[in-house]
């Protein structure tokens, strides 16, 4: 078949061609998703960037890099390409320039789509410089505090301050006026303050990352082969929102494990809304949870889940089904404040919310 030389890469001898292992380019390419753009507002937004030995995405405020032996450098549209090589049936494949054509595969599955030469997002990704950055430890209970907080701060950008998560003097914030989520690790606290917008700081629970840098106008982060970068909101936080939380509360009840089952059904039908558009209801009652969630024109589903020693009054939330989930993860408590907001504890995290009416 050929001289294995990478994991992912080898040459076919008698060809003399460079051959892909075309799952883990897949793979590669779902890694680039956030730093995709949904509309192409500047050049190449909407590409993928092909950088020889890298592949990236960028959008200009959200740039992820990933190491991968591509052997091209330009760019295609995303979209369309990542669907095209889902269909082809090849494991290995070669990436061949043919006539402004990237094309692969050959007899009865091939493709082609046109190629461009690099431009401008090639550019900033290169002006990023991840060689000459000065890097720190990155904890993972810092990672997950960045990532879970991203699910309370506001979606409305009239309020850019409260657009992004505060990370600053060993504290992560984030608020909409309505959620306030406030973390606090026991270890790798960070102490210069920045404000990471959070439609970028909600996919770090998804990747492997144990380094970080700051420049002026950017955080980075790194993992194994890979970066992920983005742009800082110049805002000032209102970091009075830990006020907000008391110093002594009650002892509240346990959140039960077969709620995480009643998420993942719940989250079938959600599967097309963005990451921090996802909703469910859910009542507290004395003996029982329920999860339930409608869509229109999709479907309904509708989950009780016995529970220990629950309000004696209902309490009734709207809340995001990844957030919930994550918080799950760890021993988590419900605490009812008053007749209008609810706590959930869970280790060094706290999440105060308003209940609806």
């Amino acid at each position: 078949m050929g001289k294995r030389i990478r994991k992912d890469l080898y040459i076919d001898e008698k060809k003399g061609k460079e051959k892909i292992n075309r799952k883990e380019l897949l793979e590669v390419l779902d890694d680039l998703k956030p730093g995709l753009a949904t509309s192409n507002i500047l050049d190449q937004m909407d590409h993928y960037l092909f950088m020889d030995d890298r592949v990236a995405a960028c959008d200009g405020e959200v740039c992820v890099v990933k190491e991968f032996p591509i052997g091209l450098s330009g760019s295609v549209k995303a979209s369309e390409f990542y669907k095209l090589l889902s269909g082809v049936d090849s494991k290995e494949l070669e990436l061949r320039l043919e006539e402004g054509q990237l094309t692969t595969g050959r007899g009865k599955s091939s493709f082609g789509l046109a190629y461009r030469e690099p431009g401008e997002s090639h550019s900033l990704v290169e002006s990023l410089g991840y060689g000459d950055l000065s890097w720190r430890k990155l904890s993972g209970e810092m990672k997950r505090a960045i990532g879970l907080c991203a699910f309370s701060a506001s979606k409305d950008m009239t309020k850019p301050a409260l657009s992004g998560v505060y990370v600053g003097g060993g504290d992560v914030l984030s608020s909409d006026n309505y959620r306030i989520s406030w973390f606090r690790p026991e270890e790798g606290g960070i102490k210069r303050g920045f404000l990471i917008p959070a439609s970028a700081a909600v996919h770090l629970i998804h990747y492997d990352l144990d380094g970080y840098s700051l420049t002026d106008s950017w955080v980075h982060f790194k993992g194994k082969g890979l970066f992920y970068s983005a742009r800082l909101l110049g805002e000032e936080f209102p970091q009075k929102a830990r006020s907000f939380f008391p110093e002594e509360h009650e002892e509240g009840f346990e959140l039960p494990e077969g709620l995480v089952e009643a998420l993942n059904k719940s989250l079938v039908l959600l599967q097309e809304d963005s990451l921090l558009d996802k909703r469910v209801d859910i009542s507290f009652e004395k003996d029982k949870t329920i999860c339930s969630m409608r869509k229109a024109d999709v479907g309904w589903v509708r989950e009780e889940v016995p529970l220990k020693d629950g309000p004696e009054e209902p309490m009734k939330l709207s809340v995001n089904p990844v957030f919930l989930k994550e918080v799950l993860r760890h021993a988590t408590r419900v605490v009812a404040m008053d007749e209008n907001r609810i706590m959930f504890l869970s280790g060094n995290f706290r999440h105060l919310i308003a209940l609806e009416g």
